[in-house]
């Protein structure tokens, strides 16, 4: 146990050579790690198991309505490629304007980041909204299930743009430190999204029977609460940001700096969407049953969520530090945030190996299904240590300003290899879903790789943003 401790140690994680000054006690290091993760955490963990609500409930509707709301996973993300990638840039100043104190700044990277996701949120919904048919059709949808799955991406895009700006607001609270803001919202939202997801898709309480479709507007109801939430979490005059000390103005120094660290992000976000579409589509190619089942186990994935948790907490802090000129300690967070991660995945990652079975048949009672999705589970548990540090290792990229770097690494591994990979492992090699699956953990250990050896270059400690 003694030895446990000191590997633990923050004198351990950061030898005497690298210290700039005093480091924090393991109590306050693993402390202000949880302070700030605990709300991403939750939030990421209530996001997913709503994702999963919501597929149970749709799943009344058979397997073919579960892979229509699942071929739309994807390009859903894709509309939402640009306003993630500004989201990152928002942190990653954001971050920085933290850790010098200087409210003002943080506050006008918010307003510059809203004002342009404003214009591209209705340009890209408008035209994602008119073109859905033929998106569905590139990511995979075949003819059982594209028009289910076209009127549930249209009434998903009605609501994008509450959900970009909201998107924002967080991602600015999140680099303030104010994590627990985002939860709430959220959390707000996700309530709303479950409630109208029971009226709709049924018909309850006298509403219409909407089914896919039902579900969409739920969501979109959910969206724009939380936009309205977000703006309301700006109130306080007080607060580090505020609507109250916001200039309505757009700042060519600001957007210049958005753009350096942006750019890089929408080009990685590009990759992973171009990628992640590329191997939905190789999915859905290999038939209704095996793309239900991949979207059952999507939402099973926990192991993404804890690790977004702690890639939130560790963004923030690499940023605020790096701002306060304190390199040792954002590397010492980037390392503690890893450690409490893989503790908790372990745990999550035996249960899954036990029970696969039990959890897939809560959303299918077919038994190909069933047999099929703890397969993938055990893979899934098995590739969670290397998933949960790459996540983590790279969020710390970000929020150093370093997304040229990552945009890279998710080129090479998202975008070029994985789509090659899965399809040779479940086409020539005949395995299927899994060899997908398999396809997936190799990526993973390719970007962890390169994110670990990047790290321990320090270039990510010298970018000025």
């Amino acid at each position: 146990m003694a030895f446990l401790r000191r590997l633990y140690a923050p004198e351990f994680l950061v030898p005497d050579s690298k210290r700039q000054g005093e480091l924090p006690k393991t109590s306050s290091a693993y402390g202000s790690v949880v302070r700030l993760a605990w709300p991403a955490l939750t939030e990421m963990v209530l996001v997913t198991m709503i994702n999963m609500v919501d597929t149970m409930m749709v799943s009344v509707l058979g397997h073919r309505a579960i892979a229509a709301v699942g071929v739309v996973h994807q390009p859903r993300f894709v509309v939402l490629a640009a306003f993630m990638a500004i989201g990152t840039s928002v942190t990653a100043i954001v971050a920085r304007r933290r850790g010098e104190k200087n409210s003002q700044g943080a506050n006008d990277c918010m307003l510059n980041g809203f004002a342009i996701s404003a214009v591209l949120a209705i340009v890209i919904s408008a035209a994602s909204y008119i073109f859905a048919r033929q998106f569905l059709y590139m990511a995979g949808a075949n003819n059982e299930i594209i028009d289910d799955a076209t009127a549930y991406f249209r009434f998903l895009l009605i609501g994008i743009p509450f959900n970009a700006l909201a998107l924002i607001i967080t991602a600015a609270q999140r680099g303030a430190g104010n994590t627990k803001i985002s939860m709430q919202i959220n959390l707000l939202a996700n309530l709303v999204n479950v409630v109208f997801n029971y009226l709709l898709i049924e018909g309850k309480f006298g509403f219409p029977r909407l089914e896919v479709s039902g579900a969409a507007i739920a969501t979109t109801i959910g969206y724009t609460v939380a936009f309205f939430a977000a703006l309301l979490s700006l109130k306080k005059p007080e607060g580090f940001l505020s609507i109250y000390k916001i200039k309505f103005k757009l700042d060519r120094a600001i957007l210049k700096t958005i753009y350096k660290i942006g750019s890089s992000a929408a080009v990685e976000q590009l990759c992973v969407r171009i990628g992640f579409l590329l191997y939905a589509r190789l999915v859905a190619g290999l038939g209704t049953e095996s793309l239900a089942t991949h979207q059952i186990c999507l939402n099973l994935n926990f192991f993404f969520a804890i690790a977004a948790g702690f890639e939130i907490a560790a963004t923030t802090l690499v940023g605020q530090n790096l701002g306060a000129k304190r390199v040792d300690l954002a590397t010492l967070y980037i390392k503690v945030c890893q450690r409490v991660a893989l503790c908790i995945t372990s745990g999550i990652a035996i249960l899954y190996i036990l029970t696969g079975r039990s959890l897939i048949s809560m959303f299918s009672g077919e038994q190909s299904i069933i047999s099929l999705g703890a397969t993938i589970l055990i893979i899934m548990a098995a590739t969670s240590p290397f998933q949960v540090s790459q996540v983590i290792i790279s969020g710390s990229l970000r929020g150093a300003g370093d997304t040229k770097f990552v945009a890279a690494v998710s080129f090479i591994s998202i975008m070029a290899l994985r789509p090659v990979v899965a399809w040779f492992l479940a086409y020539p090699l005949g395995l299927g879903l899994v060899g997908a699956w398999l396809s997936m953990t190799i990526d993973i250990l390719i970007r962890i790789a390169l994110t670990y050896a990047r790290m321990h270059t320090g270039k990510w400690t010298k970018i000025k943003v």
